[in-house]
């Protein structure tokens, strides 16, 4: 997984729809792309393969 589809689409729908602060949108962006980064380092391709023993 090199890069996480439609985050700026699911980060605009938590500021305006769910009307979340800016601060914790970043947040979560922040962690999504750590989450990314660690799926990387472990070769995960695609989504169905992370399990729970992986995280």
């Amino acid at each position: 997984m090199t890069e996480l589809p439609y985050l700026d689409s699911f980060l605009a729908y938590l500021r305006l729809e769910r009307t979340l602060s800016d601060n914790t949108a970043d947040s979560y962006r922040y962690d999504l792309q750590r989450l990314c980064s660690f799926l990387n380092q472990h070769r995960v391709e695609h989504i169905g393969d992370v399990s729970a023993v992986l995280l």
